[in-house]
C-alpha cells in the first residue's frame, strides 16, 4: 500500500534498514561523496514533512515499510524534484508506485512539474518511465582534488567575473537559450518565469554565489559556486561564439574555490568544451546520471471577458 508518511512512521524508519538502502534519487546537493547520498531518515523534520513544501510517501506490507520517497520544492511551490527514494531489494517494482504517490500528492498541490535525477545506469530507468518521466538530459560529473598542484591562473586581461543581480536574470536566460536545445528548454524553462522557478537552490542561499562572465565589458558567460563543508561545487555557460573559451574561464573559477579541498562539477552533455577543459585541468569523469521530468498539471489561462466589438 502506498499512503502519506505519518508521525508513527518515523519510530519504524529509525528501526528499519531503510537507511542503509541506497537512495536511487541524486539531487544536485547531494552528489559527490557517498555519505551525502543518503537518505534522509535520520532526522523527522524532513522526513515528516516539518519544513515547507515537503511530501513524503511510503510503501507499507502490514506493519513493515519498504519503501519510501520524497520530494521538495526547487525553490518555487510549483516546481518540485525527488530528494529521497528507496525501496527494498526484493521491491523494486514499487518504485513506480512511490512515484505516483508523489505525483498524486503534487497535483493536488498545484506543482506542475516533478524533477528526477538518477544513475545513468540505474536498475530503476524502466520503471521511472511507467511513472510517466521523461529523460532528457544526460550529465556528467568531474571532480579533482584541490591538494594537487593547480595550473596557473592565464585570464586575459579583459576578462572579469562580475556579481551577478535579479536583474541581470534575462541576460543569462539568453545564454541559457543559446545553449541548450528546445527540448531540455521545454523541460526546465521554455519562458523566463519558468527558468526562473527550475533553477534550484544550488546556486542560491547561503554559501552560494552566481557571477557574470565580463568580456571587455560585454556579458558573455555565467557562473555558479556553492561551498558545502570541505567541498566546492561549480558550474560554468559560455554563449556560443564569444571569444572566451573554457580554458579562460575555468582557472579565474578555482581561484575563487581554492581555500577547499575538492571541486566538482556537474556538466550537461552539451557542454562538451567544459569537460575537454576540465580532463585537461586534471578533473576526472567519477559518473554519469540522467535527468527526467514529469509534468503534473496543465498551464490554462486565466478565461477573460471581452466587450463585443473591442479589438
Amino acid at each position: 500500500m502506498i499512503r502519506t508518511l505519518n508521525p508513527f512512521d518515523f519510530v519504524r524508519l529509525t528501526f528499519s534498514r531503510m537507511g542503509q538502502l541506497p537512495n536511487l534519487a541524486k539531487p544536485h546537493r547531494k552528489l559527490g561523496p557517498a555519505r551525502l547520498c543518503m537518505l534522509e531518515v535520520m532526522s523527522p523534520k524532513p522526513i515528516l514533512g516539518f519544513a515547507p513544501r515537503r511530501y513524503t510517501c511510503v510503501q507499507t506490507r502490514g506493519l513493515k515499510i519498504c519503501g519510501l520517497a520524497l520530494a521538495q520544492d526547487l525553490g518555487s511551490s510549483t516546481v518540485w524534484e525527488v530528494n529521497s527514494l528507496a525501496v527494498a531489494p526484493e521491491s523494486r517494482s514499487s518504485v513506480m508506485d512511490l512515484l505516483n504517490g508523489l505525483i498524486l500528492s503534487a497535483g493536488r498541490k498545484g506543482v506542475d512539474r516533478l524533477f528526477l535525477r538518477i544513475l545513468g545506469a540505474s536498475p530503476c530507468r524502466d520503471e521511472v518511465k511507467a511513472a510517466g518521466f521523461s529523460f532528457y538530459l544526460d550529465e556528467y560529473l568531474y571532480t579533482r582534488s584541490i591538494r594537487s598542484p593547480i595550473p596557473p591562473d592565464s585570464a586575459a586581461p579583459d576578462l572579469e567575473l562580475q556579481p551577478m543581480t535579479r536583474d541581470n536574470d534575462f541576460s543569462v536566460y539568453q545564454i541559457y537559450n543559446a545553449v541548450y536545445p528546445f527540448h531540455v528548454r521545454d523541460a526546465e524553462g521554455h519562458t523566463l518565469e519558468h527558468w526562473r522557478q527550475t533553477r534550484d537552490r544550488n546556486w542560491q542561499g547561503r554559501n552560494t554565489r552566481q557571477f557574470l562572465v565580463l568580456h571587455s565589458g560585454q556579458i558573455v558567460g555565467w557562473v555558479g559556486t556553492r561551498e558545502q563543508g570541505r567541498l566546492g561545487y561549480f558550474n560554468i555557460m559560455i554563449r556560443p561564439g564569444s571569444p572566451v573559451s573554457f580554458d579562460d574561464v575555468l582557472p579565474m573559477v578555482e581561484s575563487r574555490l581554492s581555500h577547499l579541498d575538492t571541486l566538482l562539477c556537474l556538466a550537461s552533455e552539451f557542454a562538451n568544451s567544459l569537460m575537454v577543459a576540465m580532463e585537461a585541468r586534471g578533473y576526472t569523469l567519477v559518473e554519469q546520471y540522467s535527468r527526467a521530468v514529469r509534468k503534473v498539471t496543465a498551464s490554462i489561462k486565466r478565461p477573460s471577458l471581452v466587450p463585443v466589438g473591442a479589438d
